[in-house]
């Protein structure tokens, strides 16, 4: 045998697929948080950062933290979660929604445009519509106090008539 110090690189081509990111819708109570999960398709050898930003479908600003989150994923791991607080108040309101999405990433990823949608339950009570009495003299037009018990987010609409000469006779 000749010499023995001569070397050779191995060289190993990475064929796995850049992890596909995606996240899962969520629902709650108002006044809750919402818990998304978002998951990694494949493992990656390096850490991954993705930032979920909010886009309003029925809700508005004020019904849950509209901060964008970031989730980190450590080298190997292919599941996090992506928490928002939601606001309680006391409207009464529809079930309302808001879209999530990757806003931005840093590590190999594949693709980042799966988006999920955020649902808020309301947990108030439709308001009780309270009409008074009222009282006034002969041909004056009559005007009643008409009160609701708590706010609603649902536009209140007026209902009757102008009394004419026709309905005081």
């Amino acid at each position: 045998v000749g010499s023995t110090t001569d070397t050779a690189t191995g060289t190993i081509t990475d064929n796995d697929n850049a992890p596909v990111v995606t996240i899962e819708d969520a629902s709650i109570t108002e006044g809750g948080n919402l818990s998304f999960a978002v998951t990694l398709s494949n493992p990656s050898a390096t850490d991954i950062t993705v930032t979920l930003g909010f886009t309003n479908g029925t809700t508005t600003n004020g019904d849950y933290t509209t901060t964008p989150v970031v989730v980190t994923f450590l080298a190997g791991a292919t599941t996090a979660t992506a928490t928002v607080a939601t606001t309680e108040d006391a409207i009464a309101e529809s079930t309302e929604t808001f879209t999530v999405g990757i806003t931005s990433s840093t590590g190999t990823v594949g693709s980042t445009t799966d988006t999920a949608t955020g649902t808020i339950t309301d947990n108030d009570n439709a308001p009780t519509v309270t009409i008074g009495d009222a009282t006034i003299a002969e041909g004056g037009n009559l005007s009643f106090p008409v009160s609701l018990s708590n706010p609603s987010r649902s536009e209140e609409r007026r209902v009757g008539k102008e009394c004419t000469a026709e309905c005081r006779s």
